[in-house]
């Protein structure tokens, strides 16, 4: 029995954690022996104990969020000065600002006798991952899920080169972005997210949110957000088709959405037609009640949003962003618009929605594409073949 310590730093329970979660599901468990350390305390915590999986938490200085709030804002401040040396400086700076979580995981992984660390996050953000492996001859794995490469250096690439036995990538642009930041190329093996049938509540969406309207057409955004996600360019297209008609609403779906765009709401005078849920429980619930899931995004690693609207049978259209192609049918399973271009989004969203047996026949392509490609037993599969050439 291979004993294997995951670790996610992530902090509000979005997609990495739901990855993790099925990974952990659906593991071979006569051959690994899953403990997991969280960071932060969210709905994956008792998710992996009813799984029956030892799960451990700790309070990190810099990546729990309900820790002491001032000393929070003077490590993050440290944080990011440490980041501005391109030098040396970095590698040390992160692990002072991790001392205690060093310490804290090198004591568990000596406990429980563990062979592999699996950090479920980036190596930037996962860096104090290879003081721990390097101190005790692990083996470390990195599951790299995003673009954010801000304060990676050759430096730190450097070392992590000399610690890492292997980086997933959650598609090749993310690969291809990583390794031009200094990972190394022959380390990276890309596997794509995986997914499982979904069990969806009904939501009546018009009543939960007050649509008052019958008529309109409910289109969602998903995601927390940032200025990768395209929000300003969404409501941008929302603009011009309620100048052509009163048909269409748009849900945004995530924390830290209203407070950044209700003042372009309102200058778009777009008051009655946008609809806040901040942070749901299952927003996967959401996108299999409405009629049109957008994904408008300038960059995006792979998000799990894409495969669940396919699983739930809600059409999607997506930016055409240079990786997406890597994935999609366009024209089969998505519609793809010029990425900046608000109109030719409002063109696409219009001619789709009038187009029923289009839809019909894109939502039955998705769910057959994302059966045969994107399962959970073919992710699964992909990691443990990881572990086993790993272990070769």
């Amino acid at each position: 029995m291979l004993n294997i310590l995951y670790i996610e730093t992530g902090t509000q329970g979005g997609g990495s954690f739901e990855s993790l979660y099925l990974l952990l599901k659906h593991i071979d468990r006569s051959k690994y022996n899953p403990i997991v350390l969280f960071l932060n305390h969210t709905k994956y915590v008792d998710l992996v104990k009813n799984l029956n999986i030892q799960v451990h938490t700790f309070k990190d200085p810099v990546y729990t969020i309900n820790s002491n709030r001032i000393l929070l804002r003077v490590m993050r401040l440290f944080r990011s000065l440490f980041n501005l040396y391109q030098t040396h400086i970095s590698i040390i700076g992160a692990y002072v600002l991790h001392y205690s979580l060093i310490k804290y995981v090198s004591e568990l992984a000596m406990k429980e006798r563990i062979k592999i660390i699996h950090c479920n996050n980036h190596i930037n953000r996962n860096f104090f991952c290879n003081f721990i492996a390097r101190k005790l001859n692990l083996i470390l794995i990195s599951h790299t899920r995003t673009f954010s490469v801000e304060g990676f250096n050759r430096y730190k690439a450097g070392y992590s080169n000399k610690v890492v036995a292997k980086y997933i990538a959650v598609s090749a642009r993310v690969k291809e972005l990583w390794v031009k930041h200094g990972l190394d190329d022959k380390k990276v093996k890309v596997i794509h997210n995986g997914i499982e049938s979904v069990k969806v509540n009904k939501i009546n969406i018009r009543d939960k949110l007050k649509i008052c309207d019958n008529n309109k057409k409910v289109l969602a955004v998903v995601g927390s957000y940032n200025h990768t996600r395209g929000y300003e360019l969404m409501l941008e297209a929302l603009s011009l088709l309620v100048r052509k008609g009163s048909g269409y609403c748009l849900v945004i779906i995530g924390p830290d959405t209203k407070e950044a765009l209700t003042s372009l709401v309102k200058e778009l005078r777009l008051e009655s037609y946008v609809y806040f849920t901040g942070q749901v429980e299952r927003a996967v619930d959401y996108i299999a009640n409405i009629d049109l899931l957008i994904i408008p995004y300038s960059v995006e690693p792979f998000g799990r949003t894409l495969l669940e609207s396919w699983m739930v049978k809600t059409p999607v259209i997506l930016s055409d962003i240079n990786y997406i192609r890597d994935v999609v049918v366009a024209g089969k399973n998505c519609i793809l618009f010029n990425y900046g271009n608000a109109a030719d989004l409002a063109a696409k969203v219009e001619n789709l929605l009038k187009d029923k047996e289009m839809i019909r026949s894109m939502v039955e392509h998705g769910f057959a594409y994302v059966n045969e490609r994107y399962g959970v037993k073919q992710y699964v599969q992909k990691v443990e073949t990881i572990y086993k050439e790993i272990l070769a």
